[in-house]
């Protein structure tokens, strides 16, 4: 059963409020069911519910409907302690008449500043929240209308929607669920900001939108917790305010349901799921089970949190669950997918000392949406997708969102109040922040600096000779960068994510794919050498190795002839020179008297002079220009079997 099975039943019992008198309710567990694994202990208990629901009308009581249903419950025991975690369960609505409020008086409130989310990267200041909480008092619930900026319902408790009606019909014109998790389905939208914590919560739908959907008139407000009315009010609507007033007589209550992992849930899975995994002590069992070590400068804490979460978790896309497991659930479970993900990161940079951790919904018009934890850093935001590299914001939309419609941004901001969770939640936000590289590529430099680490780990020497050898033999390994599955279209180089904050992590990150290459392959190499150029798709490594070091190769222009000088006396067994055309052999040099041992191979005699220290090979200019060798062909010096020295021939054929 999805989220957002959850806020449409929720929309549709705050929807037929206004016009149900009561209803009576039967509940029987049917079935109770334990999973037991490791440290975690699931119960779920099954119930069938039978509902009685009548309708009203000014003359007669008419029972409508009976029917039964099914809810699932789960109750998570964690270690030693009880924690109830959010199943989701299907909410038991009843249903009440929301009476006409009398017109009353307008009801003038101090003046918070909102700043418009759409205009920063960040999110904006919300009203102190101990300010508000000083203005809520002894009350249990209070309703600020603040003048252009926005409409704001504080309480002690749940707070579920902010609905406007007819004042005439009392349907339905705007439900505003306070969850940026609701679908925007007919007249229910989710609402501009949210703030909730174990202790009140506070909901906010800005004034402008309020003016732009509805028409000029009168209407009524009402605030609900669960399905249950809390407050009433006259709403009026002008072209360019909004005022509520009201009536000494109206209806108002405290909240009903407490907030807690799961009332909260049913209409905020994500936010019950902080309030219930993010304490102090989970925080720290997190960063305990990662084995996770602060660092400074702190921005480096990213990536060390990324390749932690993406060694203990395993993504899943398959996974189906209704709610959104909590930080220590993901570790438990070895698996998760893009909100676990986003959650657990969020944890991690927490221990690692940061006061407040990011976590991003992204949705596309195709219908897919995706999360990811975000964390600003010098300016810029930096988004932390499951695995290294640590990607700034710009480059997420550019490569990975290049071909994604995104429809909006809602943004949660979870930060600790004392040991206890809070979180902030934004409606479509713009994110926008400072491109601290814009040049997208690798610095100079960089190959040989990964060469150098993975020559330090196999306890190698570097051979820059081989590099001639590009293109002829070693091994290519390709680098995309991160996609994200049914978003991402195409692929993109790796190097187009790179950012100079983590440059040794990047050198370490390119070195570790060609360590890897290298023992897969059961090289042990003496000398090596390796290239990354950026492709159209992909980086391309090309890493190539041999198990002792190379004498010194010089191919030269001798008069009539071209002399291939090796480094060391070495026998005709242990040295060969051949030609090939597109990798394949086309010639090969032999000393006078020697043939070659197939026939579809070319031998050009040559001379052999075999010093104490050197071989000297000749090769007649006009052999090459008689066996047909052309200048693009491609001459190696072999050495006990393996390549040492590539060139081609076409400079030579033309000089002299």
């Amino acid at each position: 059963m999805s989220i957002a099975v959850f806020v449409a039943g929720l929309a549709l019992a705050i929807a037929i409020a206004p016009h149900l008198l009561q209803s009576g309710a039967t509940t029987t567990v049917t079935s109770i069911s334990i999973v037991t694994r490791r440290a975690l202990t699931t119960i779920t208990v099954t119930k069938t519910i039978t509902e009685r629901r009548i309708l009203t009308s000014t003359t007669t009581v008419i029972e409508m409907l009976r029917r039964s249903f099914t809810t699932t419950m789960r109750i998570t025991v964690l270690s030693s302690r009880t924690v109830t975690v959010l199943s989701c369960p299907a909410a038991r609505y009843r249903y009440v008449v929301v009476p006409s409020p009398r017109p009353a008086l307008v009801v003038e409130e101090p003046r918070l500043l909102l700043l418009n989310p759409e205009k920063h990267w960040s999110p904006p200041p919300f009203p102190s929240i101990d300010y508000l909480y000083q203005l809520l008092g002894f009350s249990n619930f209070y309703l600020y209308s603040l003048g252009y900026d926005t409409l704001v319902a504080v309480g002690r408790g749940l707070i579920t929607a902010i609905g406007i009606y007819n004042r005439t019909t009392l349907k339905p014109v705007k439900i505003y669920v306070c969850s940026v998790l609701a679908k925007r389905v007919g007249y229910v939208e989710p609402a501009d900001l949210v703030f909730v914590n174990r202790s009140f919560m506070i909901c906010a739908v800005r004034d402008l939108r309020i003016i732009h959907e509805l028409h000029r008139g009168s209407y009524v407000l009402v605030v609900f917790s669960g399905s249950e009315p809390i407050m009433v009010a006259n709403l009026s609507v002008a072209p360019r305010y909004i005022s509520v007033a009201f009536s000494s007589s109206m209806y108002s209550s405290k909240p009903l349901l407490p907030i807690n992992t799961t009332t909260l849930g049913r209409i905020d899975p994500l936010a019950a799921a902080i309030l219930a995994g993010f304490s102090s002590s989970d925080v720290s069992r997190v960063g305990e089970i990662l084995k996770l070590k602060k660092v400074g400068p702190r921005y480096l804490a990213l990536w060390l949190v990324l390749s932690s979460v993406s060694k203990d978790v395993r993504y899943s896309a398959n996974i189906s669950r209704a709610c959104v497991e909590t930080p220590l659930q993901t570790l438990e479970h070895g698996e998760g997918r893009c909100i676990d993900y986003a959650l657990l990161t969020a944890a991690a940079l927490m221990y690692e000392g940061f006061e407040r951790s990011f976590i991003a919904l992204i949705y596309t018009s195709s219908g897919l949406s995706h999360a990811v934890a975000l964390e600003p850093i010098d300016g810029s935001l930096f988004v932390l997708d499951q695995r290294p590299p640590p990607i700034e914001w710009s480059d997420y939309l550019q490569y990975v969102l290049s071909n994604a419609s995104i429809e909006r941004v809602d943004l949660y901001e979870i930060a600790l109040r004392g040991s206890e969770p809070q979180v902030y939640e934004w409606l479509n936000v713009s994110l926008r922040s400072e491109d601290l590289y814009p040049e997208d590529s690798l610095p100079k430099g960089f190959s040989y600096r990964v060469a150098m680490e993975v020559a330090r780990a196999l306890n190698s020497s570097l051979c820059p000779e081989l590099s001639t050898l590009r293109g002829f033999v070693g091994t290519i390994v390709e680098l995309s960068g991160l996609k994200v599955v049914g978003i991402t279209r195409g692929s993109y180089p790796l190097s187009r994510l790179y950012s100079p904050l983590f440059d040794s992590y990047w050198v370490h990150l390119y070195a570790s794919r060609a360590i890897e290459v290298l023992r897969r392959l059961g090289a042990k190499p003496r000398c090596l050498w390796l290239s990354i150029e950026s492709g159209r798709g992909s980086d391309v490594l090309w890493i190539y190795s041999t198990p002792f070091k190379p004498p010194p190769v010089a191919i030269e222009s001798a008069g009539k002839y071209v002399s291939v000088v090796v480094g060391s006396a070495l026998s005709q067994r242990n040295l060969a020179v051949a030609i090939y055309r597109g990798g394949k052999l086309v010639a090969q040099l032999v000393p006078r008297g020697f043939t070659c041992l197939s026939s579809s191979v070319k031998c050009l005699e040559s001379v052999w002079i075999r010093g104490e220290n050197y071989t000297l090979i000749l090769i007649p200019r006009l052999a090459l220009e008689r066996a047909g060798i052309e200048p693009s062909d491609f001459i190696v010096v072999w050495v006990r079997g393996f390549a040492v020295y590539g060139a081609r021939v076409g400079a030579w054929l033309r000089s002299g």
